[in-house]
């Protein structure tokens, strides 16, 4: 398969051109016949080669194409050294050393002492379950983090969002958030709950990476009425150790004028302190939406100036605000709902864009790419604009009594 392919890929990539870097590969396999073989390239580069007792095909496939010697060893251990490539002039018959069961227990046991000594011993195992969402306290970033937040003094600089665990040996995935054009987050995807971790853990995230009191927060979209679907994001709002200020939707569209106020006075007057706007279902929110325009003539008409309407101020907000430390963190359900609320082009203002499952179109239009349609469950998309770069990670589950436990003793 497409994996296995990749795989052979890397090793022959190993075998090339490890020995330059002091990196060496050790094989070792029942039988190497099949459709699981290596490529005859790769073992060309392999000049050791030892076989025991097999078939005359196996013999030939490790020695080499005319080298069928392994197929006439009859003793239990007899075996075959050959390290000029499989060539039959150098083949050199040994037996293989018997370990009884207790210097095979001694040995390992060496093995692992000396493995407890070594520098690589806090090395953590890495298992992938992919049925089941990621979990946060195995985050070992994010749990240093907050075990220095009640010592904290200064801001992390460019704080990230850590949104879950990449399907990948590499760091937990995560979005920097910088002082820039663009660097807003968005969410879309049918999975609220998926969804409403991402926001969650986001926030967490963010909030112990600053001193206390020292972040603001402004969430839109969890009313008291919502704890049903929303509670447990809710209360991650109720106990971070920041400046929350929870908005109810009657007052949706006088918070994002005012939010668009303060990021007109940051662009006179700079402020250190970061906002970050949460929104979680931005669909939901019809003063929000983007409203045609009205051509009429009006003789009584004053030159009284009109207040912002909800629709322009939250587009001032995403254009504007990342530069002067305002950034967007929003949800909507789907791609329809977003062109709904927001003008057209304004995608191009969230650089940060995690995709959970949707159909091929929807994907595409989102991130030039169909990826997204073939989402299992517990699997999200982040794609960052910025960096060109699409990558596949399982959210973290959402929060849970233990976690809000750690956060109220921060």
């Amino acid at each position: 398969d497409k994996l296995s392919q990749e795989a052979s890929l890397l090793v022959d990539r190993l075998v090339r051109q490890g020995r330059a870097f002091g990196m060496h590969v050790v094989l070792g396999s029942q039988t190497i016949g099949g459709s699981t073989t290596l490529p005859r390239t790769t073992m060309g580069q392999m000049a050791v080669r030892v076989a025991l007792q097999c078939t005359e095909a196996d013999s030939q496939l490790i020695l080499g194409d005319t080298n069928s010697a392994a197929r006439l060893l009859t003793r239990p251990g007899e075996a075959i050294y050959n390290d000029a490539g499989g060539a039959i002039e150098n083949n050199s018959p040994f037996q293989v050393s018997w370990l009884t069961e207790d210097e095979r227990e001694t040995g390992l046991s060496i093995v692992r002492k000396m493995y407890e000594a070594s520098p690589g011993r806090g090395l953590s195992t890495v298992s992938f379950e992919g049925n089941a969402p990621a979990n946060a306290s195995a985050n070992a970033e994010l749990a240093a983090l907050s075990q220095e937040f009640s010592s904290r003094a200064q801001r992390v600089l460019n704080a990230s969002a850590f949104l879950g665990e990449a399907v990948a040996i590499k760091p937990p995935t995560q979005v920097v958030m910088k002082r820039r054009a663009g660097c807003n987050v968005l969410i879309i995807g049918q999975q609220a709950e998926q969804a409403s971790s991402v926001l969650a853990w986001a926030m967490i995230s963010l909030s112990v990476q600053s001193p206390r009191n020292s972040v603001r927060f402004v969430v839109l979209g969890m009313d008291d009425a919502d704890e049903a679907d929303f509670g447990q994001l809710v209360e991650a709002a109720r106990v971070l150790p920041q400046n929350v200020e929870r908005v109810q939707y009657r007052d949706a569209a006088a918070a994002v004028v005012k939010l668009a106020e303060i990021v007109r006075d940051r662009l006179v007057n700079p402020n250190d302190e970061p906002i970050y706007f949460i929104v979680s279902g931005l669909q939901r929110f019809r003063e929000l939406r983007k409203a045609e325009e009205k051509f009429a003539f009006n003789m009584d008409a004053t030159d009284e100036p009109q207040a912002q309407s909800a629709d322009k101020a939250i587009a001032e907000v995403l254009r504007d605000g990342p530069t002067v430390g305002v950034h967007t963190i929003a949800w909507v359900d789907t791609a329809a709902a977003l062109d709904r609320t927001l003008e057209r082009g304004m995608l191009r203002e969230f650089d940060h864009r995690i995709l959970l499952q949707m159909s091929a179109a929807d994907s595409s239009v989102l991130i030039d790419s169909p990826v997204a349609n073939k989402l299992g469950f517990f699997r999200a998309v982040y794609f960052s604009e910025e960096q060109g770069t699409i990558e596949k990670f399982r959210p973290y589950a959402m929060p849970v009594g233990e976690d809000f436990v750690r956060i109220k003793a921060l």
